[in-house]
């Protein structure tokens, strides 16, 4: 027994050096910690669905029913990604003022009337979804004859009340990032394309699309169920009644719209990727896709992950109006970023055949399939060093609470994306609205920095 207490006494002795220790490092560092953490849990959730798409290009190639259920997921996932995603943006700085001034219940009252209001947006989406989604769909998939449209209006159906499971999921998970808890949250959407590996494995040898749909379903319902779970073992369960509207609730919404729309706006540049490459025949949306994978891992681990782990350290710089720490923080993660990023990125084109090969090469998926990807992926790569340096820009604006001017930036970004597609699909085929998206986003990170030059010089006086 004296044995076993003087265990307890050196684990608790460890512990607690590792608690003073986070608690006296600087911002830079508690910002590197939370995002090798949320990465950490990030690349897990990529491997996942890593593990996926090579089971899907086994299964389906560049197919018609992929087609229809990659055009079928667009809606669903955009009206969650706005709606959700635009809250936590806009919570997130006020909830840590609100904790900060006010006290935990202030903090807790403001969460319960959030989740509320997320609710209540995300299912008047779904009902608006529903209403227009046969025109909708079949102006984004101009291309598709008849009997494929009406697969994917079928697999949109299936998938609608995932915005709902996945728009509370987001806001549940942010808040979580604003408590210090980042390492289970960021694991939680593994549990999408586990599922889903199970649904085709299981369908047999011709599995369609509807497995596809209905692990989709049932991915979002178990992440919903996951993050509820958190929240209450971190004592953080809100109660889901209205008391008032105050300054802190109005504060978000405020912040919300300019946020939503430059959410939007930024979403349907993807969708009219989509669109545009749907135009082009047969295979070309799953191509764009295919392509398109390797860089959103990165993306997730890099850009995705900067700015989960940023948002609530910059939140907390903002409320204490330390802006010496803000610039530091800005100047030696962009620096990072530069040096890290710039010969990744070259790396990852110069590979980009032999991991196209391996990655998806095989039964459907052919060597003629995997030329065509190549390409493609080597036109997105170029993106990565902009687009990690714009989360972590975009995240210091709405910590900032001047989220209208992501709404400039966002229409921008659309407005060059579309005029480079049109341009450059008519000499790369695919291939040239891949290279748009990377063009464009070296504008929107050249805006946004313009636009933290104006916000911070104005935050700076209104502080002193």
């Amino acid at each position: 027994m004296p044995g076993y207490a003087r265990w307890v006494r050196h684990a608790t002795g460890f512990l607690q050096v590792l608690s003073d220790r986070w608690e006296n490092l600087s911002g830079r560092n508690r910002i590197l910690s939370a995002i090798l953490t949320v990465s950490s849990g990030t690349t897990l959730v990529k491997i996942a669905g890593t593990a996926k798409v090579m089971l899907i290009a086994r299964y389906y190639g560049l197919s018609d029913d992929l087609d229809a259920y990659l055009i079928s997921f667009l809606i669903p996932s955009f009206l969650a990604e706005v709606v959700a995603g635009s809250i936590s943006g806009a919570l997130i700085p006020r909830f840590i003022s609100a904790s900060r001034e006010g006290g935990e219940w202030v903090a807790r009252q403001l969460l319960g009337a959030c989740l509320l209001l997320c609710a209540g947006l995300c299912l008047t989406a779904a009902a608006l979804a529903v209403f227009a989604a046969r025109p909708v769909l079949a102006l984004v998939a101009s291309g598709f004859p008849l009997a494929k449209l009406d697969l994917t209006y079928a697999l949109f159906l299936i998938q609608v009340p995932m915005i709902l499971f996945s728009g509370i999921a987001a806001v549940g998970r942010a808040v979580l990032n604003a408590l210090d808890r980042f390492a289970l949250p960021a694991t939680i959407p593994v549990l999408t394309p586990f599922v889903t590996i199970l649904a085709v494995v299981a369908s047999g040898d011709n599995p369609g699309a509807y497995p596809l749909a209905a692990a989709t379903l049932a991915g979002s319902i178990l992440e919903f169920l996951a993050v509820l779970w958190l929240l209450r073992s971190h004592g953080w369960m809100p109660s889901l009644r209205w008391s008032k509207w105050t300054d802190d609730l109005n504060a978000v919404v405020t912040q919300y719209w300019p946020l939503a729309l430059s959410s939007l706006v930024l979403a349907s540049a993807g969708y009219v990727d989509q669109a545009m490459a749907a135009m082009l025949g047969s295979g070309s949306v799953s191509a764009l896709t295919y392509g398109g994978k390797v860089v959103n891992v990165f993306f997730a681990v890099g850009a995705v992950a900067t700015s989960t782990a940023a948002l609530p350290y910059f939140s907390r710089m903002a409320a204490e109006r330390d802006w010496t720490a803000i610039r530091s923080t800005l100047t030696g993660f962009g620096r990072l970023i530069l040096f890290a990023g710039v010969p990744a990125t070259g790396l990852l084109i110069l590979f980009s055949a032999p991991l196209v090969r391996l990655l998806f090469e095989g039964g459907a998926f052919t060597r003629q399939d995997s030329s065509v990807v190549v390409l493609v992926q080597q036109m997105h790569l170029i993106q990565i060093p902009f687009a990690i340096l714009a989360a972590l820009v975009a995240r210091l604006i709405s910590a900032f609470e001047a989220n209208r001017h992501l709404l400039a930036a966002a229409t921008l970004f659309f407005s060059s994306n579309a005029i480079l597609n049109y341009l450059l699909m008519q000499r790369l085929g695919v291939a040239g609205i891949a290279l748009a998206t990377s063009l464009a986003s070296a504008l929107y990170f050249g805006h946004l920095m313009l636009a933290l030059f104006r916000t911070g010089r104005r935050w700076r006086r209104h502080a002193a």
